[in-house]
């Protein structure tokens, strides 16, 4: 996928994170995203200026998340990106599991749950998961547990 150049976008945002050392503005490969975490009374201001970034660009699409403000190639989402996984051959023909707590979560949940895959969503929030785990440390502990069971649980080995 061709991304757009995104120097003129770039402008009104690298301004704002300038003017305030708490913004952290992370460049991407294919969008900018402006987070907010240290600073959540700039909200208002970080949304303006990736407008802005937005009207700049093109092909691209705004994406709001948790204490994140996002511009991104208008056709790719995280479901677009765990279809490419399941096209590769060691992942072919399995069964995806996806873990999120975002908003950019949701393409991913909506697609693996169209293929019989399994949709956990961690933390609060609606979403289209159809399972929950209330944090990351419960995620690190649902692993664990499921690592460890599948340890001594004799298994044979496949070719793919």
């Amino acid at each position: 996928m061709a991304v757009p150049p995104l120097d003129a976008a770039l402008a009104p945002v690298q301004a704002l994170a300038e003017r305030h050392p708490m913004l952290r503005l992370e460049r991407k490969p294919a969008g900018l995203a402006l987070h907010y975490r240290q600073a959540p009374a700039l909200e208002d201001a970080c949304l303006a200026a990736m407008s802005e970034a937005l009207a700049r660009s093109e092909g691209m699409a705004l994406m709001h998340g948790k204490m994140v403000v996002e511009i991104k190639p208008r056709r790719a989402s995280k479901g677009a990106a765990v279809r490419s996984f399941l096209d590769e051959r060691p992942f072919r023909h399995r069964r995806p599991w996806f873990f999120g707590d975002d908003v950019t979560d949701e393409a991913a949940f909506e697609f693996v749950l169209s293929v019989g895959g399994v949709a956990v969503k961690v933390g609060p929030g609606e979403s289209l998961a159809t399972h929950r785990l209330a944090d990351p440390a419960a995620v690190r502990g649902w692993i664990a547990r499921a690592t460890s069971a599948l340890a001594e649980t004799p298994v044979e080995r496949v070719s793919p």
